[in-house]
């Protein structure tokens, strides 16, 4: 005898499964993380989705509209470009959990996992001054409108203007979170001559 899922959601309305969008499928930061949701969910009897935004703000939109379309229980989701407006519509249109990761959303219906990203940044700067004796620094970020660009900048000036480092602006450069932006960000630091002594980069692919 099996169950019959379908059947069994109509009558508990419940369908034992959480929706897990990402941005990255590529990025490995992300696996950890997936295979920790899952291995949770399944101790409870639930399943997961999963779906890849690729950071693209489409994406992200269509993966909320499915979500009103179709039946799960939770939601758990990495929003790059998403409002708190734009989610706190999408939460009272389904009236389910939504568990955000990234500190830029802020709504009082949703929960939110995330670290403090410019005191992270902060102290691995400081320790690049303190432990490894660099004072030419340079920096990999992403654009301000992705976070969480702004906040990791700022940890990085915290720590040169607390040590009186000045910032050299030819060595602060934007990639896109991708592996291949930071090697051409890298390349660009090469191309403009004296590259820094130590880089400070925001995520692993573009490391």
């Amino acid at each position: 005898y099996r169950p019959n899922t379908v059947a069994r959601s109509l009558r508990t309305q419940r369908t034992q499964t959480v929706a897990v969008m990402i941005a990255d499928m590529g990025n490995s930061f992300y696996h950890p993380m997936v295979r920790s949701i899952q291995a949770m969910a399944r101790q409870h009897g639930y399943e997961i989705v999963i779906s890849n935004s690729d950071h693209n703000y489409e994406n992200e939109k269509h993966f909320c509209e499915i979500v009103l379309g179709r039946g799960v229980d939770g939601v758990i989701m990495v929003p790059i470009h998403l409002t708190n407006a734009e989610l706190g519509h999408y939460v009272s249109q389904t009236h389910l959990p939504f568990v955000v990761l990234g500190a830029h959303i802020d709504h009082p219906n949703i929960d939110v996992v995330y670290v403090d990203d410019e005191k992270a940044t902060y102290e691995a700067t400081k320790w690049l001054i303190t432990d490894c004796g660099h004072r030419s620094l340079g920096y990999i970020g992403v654009p301000s409108n992705l976070p969480p660009g702004p906040r990791r900048l700022r940890g990085f000036k915290r720590a040169l203007a607390e040590f009186g480092i000045a910032i050299n602006p030819n060595y602060i450069l934007e990639g896109d979170f991708s592996l291949e932006s930071g090697r051409q960000m890298a390349q660009e630091l090469l191309r403009r001559g004296k590259p820094p002594k130590a880089l400070m980069v925001i995520n692993d692919l573009m490391a």
